[in-house]
């Protein structure tokens, strides 16, 4: 049973000998926690409290989204930079197999897009994966606790006990000294391709590359954590231009590389690709245009991807899902999960025989 106490009323009782007493309303929820305190038959107007309320949940989401969103005076999200970015990285830190750790969790689309790196160019001996899952505390833990680190807080300060930043993932560690190498996704998944793998991008795919990580993987989030209907417009409109244009790109050739093989524009891609439509279309309100009905040759490119070995491995949307949906409280406070689609990315496209998929001779290649 519960109860909430309104304090002391302006009704008198009496009690044995005649002594007044003053009386305390208390609601009393009989039925449960789910059938409500029945607030409104106190006889409080429903206009006054659903204003109270608003008021009231209004407040609580900015505070909370100027924590996990910060946006400029438009209320358009900015994400923030990362908080290590060695430049030195290629000299300071060579591609040596075995000598790196990357802390990855499955659900975050940062971490997919290295995890990809990892897998589709062959790198699985010379760059060991620890596993994150998220933490009761806002923080990424480690799924298997080590040398008695628990969080990736613990992580980075076992490396450099003056580090001041955010404890993000994923992160390039020195696995000998624990020092933090790099914490900027797209750095990192150029490091690997290029420094381990030996994959150099033309300039073209470089463009490309950087339109999806703007206005697409990062496009998404502006959609998410826009705090003004006019910011939120603005996102959605972008986002859709540069899936047109990625869509029109990708009837033309197999891959954003311009190859016959994925590059570093295809790894960026695809973890957005793979979420849109059972966690950006309800939870970031993407729902405007559907991936295999509006984009199909996206569709058909990210069928592709999935099937090829490795990708699959580091690819869970039910993790994904419930990642997102329990643990983004301002976007979905119920922490109820949706039913989402079953998008069936195993299916033949035929785009590999494909004549009219043209690959550039002077597009990246990859050892893939």
């Amino acid at each position: 049973m519960a109860f909430i106490r309104l304090g002391t009323g302006r009704f008198s009782s009496v009690a044995p000998g005649g002594v007044r007493l003053r009386t305390t309303v208390v609601c009393s929820n009989k039925k449960g926690a789910g059938s409500g305190f029945r607030i409104l038959e106190l006889g409080i107007p429903f206009g006054s409290l659903v204003k109270a309320a608003r008021f009231g949940w209004s407040t609580a989401w900015l505070l909370m989204m100027n924590e996990l969103a910060p946006s400029g005076p438009d209320g358009e999200y900015r994400r923030p930079q990362a908080s290590r970015l060695r430049k030195d990285s290629v000299t300071r830190f060579p591609a040596e197999e075995g000598r790196y750790t990357v802390y990855a969790g499955v659900a975050c689309p940062w971490c997919h897009r290295v995890l990809l790196a990892i897998e589709l160019f062959g790198l699985q001996d010379a760059i060991k994966i620890e596993w994150l899952v998220p933490g009761d505390g806002g923080l990424w833990e480690l799924e298997t606790p080590k040398n008695a680190m628990k969080t990736m807080k613990e992580v980075y300060m076992s490396g450099d006990p003056e580090y001041r930043g955010r404890y993000t993932a994923p992160a390039l560690l020195e696995t000998s000294t624990g020092v933090v190498v790099c914490n900027e996704s797209i750095d990192l998944v150029r490091m690997i391709s290029e420094e381990f793998a030996g994959v150099e991008e033309t300039d073209e795919a470089r463009n490309v590359a950087e339109r999806i990580h703007s206005d697409i993987n990062n496009g998404v989030y502006k959609c998410g954590f826009a705090k003004t209907q006019q910011a939120y417009e603005k996102s959605v409109k972008t986002l859709n231009a540069a899936m047109r244009e990625v869509d029109e790109l990708l009837s033309k050739q197999r891959y954003l590389s311009g190859g016959d093989k994925p590059g570093i524009a295809d790894i960026l891609l695809f973890p957005t690709v793979y979420r849109y439509e059972n966690v950006y279309s309800p939870l970031f309100r993407c729902h405007s245009r559907n991936i295999p009905l509006d984009f199909p040759n996206i569709f058909e490119w990210a069928c592709d991807m999935y099937q090829i070995e490795g990708v699959a491995r580091v690819s869970d949307i039910a993790t994904t899902e419930n990642n997102y949906f329990e643990n983004l409280f301002p976007l979905n406070p119920s922490g109820i999960i949706p039913i989402g689609p079953s998008i069936d990315f195993a299916k033949k496209t035929g785009r590999a025989t494909n004549p009219a998929l043209k690959s550039t001779s002077s597009a990246e290649t990859s050892p893939v």
